[in-house]
């Protein structure tokens, strides 16, 4: 480690649409075993990102031992993030599903 790769082309390497979770999982699998500690993730070109892409990919860069980043993120691609991210405060399970809070009653 201690290499630091300056740009990763997301478009290139997955697709200009980001659509699945698989696709986020093997993105970061391939970025974590490049050797690096630090690494840029250019989003130039890419159009969409799925809801379900962005949560995977935002599980992933929070679990990584790299150092990421973004950059020319597209507005639509932004605000999918943002969206993600909000909605995956602390009431979320490691899947990404929403727990009850402590008030709420579950019957079976």
């Amino acid at each position: 480690m201690g290499k630091t790769v300056k740009s990763i082309h997301i478009s290139e390497a997955v697709a200009p649409n980001l659509m699945l979770r698989q696709n986020a999982d093997s993105f970061f699998d391939y970025v974590e075993h490049l050797g690096v500690n630090t690494v840029a993730i250019d989003f130039k070109d890419v159009q969409f990102a799925s809801r379900s892409f962005a949560h995977q990919y935002l599980v992933r860069r929070a679990r990584s031992h790299i150092a990421v980043s973004e950059v020319n993120v597209p507005e639509n691609v932004a605000r999918m993030m943002e969206l993600v991210a909000s909605a995956s405060g602390p009431s979320m399970d490691r899947h990404g599903l929403r727990l009850p809070d402590e008030n709420t009653v579950i019957t079976v």
